[in-house]
């Protein structure tokens, strides 16, 4: 049993396919490695937040959904394993938390290439969705966030914002007031983008390849 079942916690994760992940990363360090690195961050943090029981866990994914990787993770735990449909992040994001509204009451968004985020965190964010807090923000060290989790979807929230810049964090608060909807900044998180980002890795007990 899950300690908060009307909760679902959505991952976007790309397959760890050499040459398709962590391109900003492959530059420094080679396809191969950069894919070795994204596979274990999304193994070892869906790892453990199954272990933790905080809520069911979903999948959104690209570029397909029969990747093998996907399949073992299903199988490992998972409770759904989805399509991303979209242009840009914007849209996928709305089109992932939409659909896991389907099925809960309310729905915590995470990027694969935020493996900090801890399992306190989450369990954290579901006691404030809980009380019903309409929106939480997790900021990112670039300007971005890893975290969002809504109780309702407002498309409004995605138009407006210049996607991969350092100003999507500031512009999707921006909007969150313009729409009038409450909202919380909890915590901060770190990308792994970059070669000098890996020290953080061991510290979270995930293998660098």
């Amino acid at each position: 049993m899950y300690k908060y079942p009307h909760i679902h916690l959505i991952m976007m994760a790309r397959a760890p396919v050499a040459g398709q992940v962590k391109t900003r990363l492959a530059k420094t360090i080679g396809n191969r490695r950069a894919a070795s690195i994204h596979r274990n961050m999304v193994r070892t943090q869906i790892r453990q937040l199954l272990a933790a029981r905080i809520c069911p866990i979903e999948l959104h994914v690209c570029p397909q959904v029969r990747h093998p990787f996907f399949i073992a993770m299903r199988r490992g735990g998972v409770v759904r394993v989805e399509q991303q449909f979209g242009n840009n992040l914007g849209s996928r994001m709305l089109h992932a938390i939409r659909s896991g509204l389907q099925r809960a009451e309310a729905v915590i968004l995470i990027g694969a290439d935020v493996p900090g985020i801890s399992v306190e965190q989450i369990r954290q964010v579901c006691e404030q969705l809980s009380s019903r807090d309409e929106l939480i923000i997790m900021p990112a060290n670039d300007g971005g966030y890893g975290l969002l989790a809504m109780c309702r979807t407002d498309a409004g929230l995605f138009r407006g914002v210049h996607w991969g810049s350092r100003r999507v964090c500031k512009q999707t608060v921006r909007r969150a007031r313009q729409l009038g909807i409450s909202y919380r900044l909890s915590g901060v998180c770190y990308d792994i983008d970059y070669q000098r980002d890996l020290d953080r890795l061991p510290e979270l007990g995930i293998r660098l390849w």
